[in-house]
């Protein structure tokens, strides 16, 4: 008979939800001028295994990954608002050879990490004018057969032009936003024809729209 042994394991490891109000007796202006802070972390670990009884073809894996979003938020004065995002991410992978039953190393599956900070002269209006500028890397750069490289490559991108709150609730908010701006693309210690290293700059430009919905 036939015997197949499945072992799954999801463990979330951590959901942390932090808001951070004002009390409710403190005035308007007093609300206004308080951090209102969110974070929200969480842990993914999944392990599949056959016992040698099963015939099928499949292979057993393991995988595991985490996350980390965060946002500060404060109106510094009657028409300035500012936000601060950071998202980082990172998770590997291994599987199982379904022939010789040997694991692999792990992989990187997941690899992020971001962080922004706009300024918004709030205007009361539809529309309020903004800046911003905000980092892109990654904890590890595999690119490279030769070296494994940290924190690179990095973007950087600083745009300016008009945000708006399609939707703000107490519980939801929908902001969309269009720009122009302009992006450097740094890879650090990059392989050249020569096998030298250097570092190479890219820079370009144009329109951005983002749009991001929270509920």
């Amino acid at each position: 008979m036939k015997f197949r042994a499945l072992c799954m394991l999801t463990l979330a490891l951590a959901t942390l939800c932090f808001a951070q109000e004002p009390p409710a007796e403190q005035p308007a202006a007093a609300k206004d001028n308080t951090w209102k802070l969110s974070i929200n972390a969480n842990g993914l670990l999944s392990l599949n295994t056959y016992s040698n009884n099963w015939t099928g073809g499949e292979a057993g894996s393991v995988s595991w990954a985490a996350r980390l979003d965060a946002e500060a938020e404060k109106q510094l004065k009657a028409k300035l608002n500012t936000r601060n995002t950071l998202k980082l991410a990172f998770g590997q992978t291994k599987v199982q050879d379904a022939d010789s039953k040997k694991w692999s190393a792990f992989e990187k599956s997941t690899d992020q990490i971001d962080i922004e900070t706009m300024w918004r002269i709030t205007l009361k209006g539809k529309v309020d004018p903004y800046a911003a500028v905000r980092y892109e890397s990654q904890f590890l750069d595999l690119s490279d057969s030769m070296r494994d490289r940290y924190g690179n490559p990095i973007n950087l991108t600083e745009t300016v032009g008009g945000a708006a709150r399609l939707v703000e609730k107490t519980r939801t908010t929908w902001l969309a936003r269009l720009g122009a701006g302009a992006r450097q693309l740094i890879d650090r210690d990059r392989l050249q024809e020569d096998l030298t290293r250097e570092t190479d700059v890219t820079y370009d430009g144009g329109l951005e729209f983002l749009t991001e919905l929270k509920a």
